[in-house]
């Protein structure tokens, strides 16, 4: 079953190994992302469902060890903060899906029911390229990360056309930290949940369940849908 919420850890590398085929991602039985020699270069897990994306094969290294992101995706309002396009919530947890993002992104609660402001929530995988979140509309938002010690460089632009346009957010961020930004999706204003760490293998594959049973959690009654709110693309930098 597939949940309208975003959250999600990404599992990515760190330190580069010359061996493309083991580049790539798969959905596991238990519908969470794992390494595998096919797949793609990108996976989402929600704890409902579980999405790919990108070629692997365009992939020239291999993690030795896994970076989490978690995203969530929330429609704005003033409950969310001030009007700013973007900003770091420092040492917020290690924890930012799900009720979760709700709480660090500033709103007053986890929301309760169908049309309440929560799009989506995730967990998965990338190794390198330019993810492309497009909504049913055309708009929407590009992401790109960069590893950095056990944290990451975050870049958030609008997506203009197929490629990565105006500049919304570009920060360092550590493992513990979260990035907070207004993106433009389905003709409207959301806020972007994002938190992103470069962990080693066992660090970040405990992180991943844990983020996993948070969005397993938090989607218990929810009302559920068999696709994301969003056409997913990985493209080449």
């Amino acid at each position: 079953m597939r949940r309208w919420m975003v959250g999600w850890c990404v599992a990515m590398l760190a330190t580069p190994v010359w061996d493309a085929a083991l580049a790539c991602q798969q959905c596991a039985a238990d519908l969470s992302c794992a390494m595998s020699s096919g797949g793609g270069v990108m996976c989402l897990a929600d704890g409902g469902a579980c999405f790919l994306a990108g070629r692997c094969g365009s992939v020239h290294f291999v993690p030795q060890g896994t970076t989490s992101i978690q995203l969530t995706l929330l429609e704005d309002s003033p409950a969310l903060g001030g009007g700013g396009p973007w900003r770091v919530v420092r040492e917020a947890g290690e924890i930012a899906v799900g009720r979760e993002a709700v709480r660090i992104a500033g709103g007053p609660a986890w929301p309760s029911g169908p049309g309440d402001g929560v799009l989506y929530s995730g967990c998965g995988t990338m190794e390198g390229g330019i993810a492309v979140f497009r909504s049913p509309r055309g708009d929407g938002f590009t992401l790109e990360r960069d590893n950095f010690g056990r944290g990451a460089i975050l870049t958030v632009h609008e997506l203009a056309g197929e490629r990565p346009g105006r500049l919304i957010a570009h920060e360092r961020v550590g493992e513990r930290d979260v990035l907070v930004a207004r993106v433009p999706f389905g003709g409207r204003t959301c806020v972007l949940v994002l938190q992103a760490a470069a962990l080693p293998a066992s660090e970040g594959q405990a992180r991943n369940e844990a983020a996993l049973r948070e969005l397993r959690a938090a989607a218990a009654g929810r009302v559920s849908s068999d696709r994301p709110p969003f056409e997913l693309k990985v493209l080449d930098r």
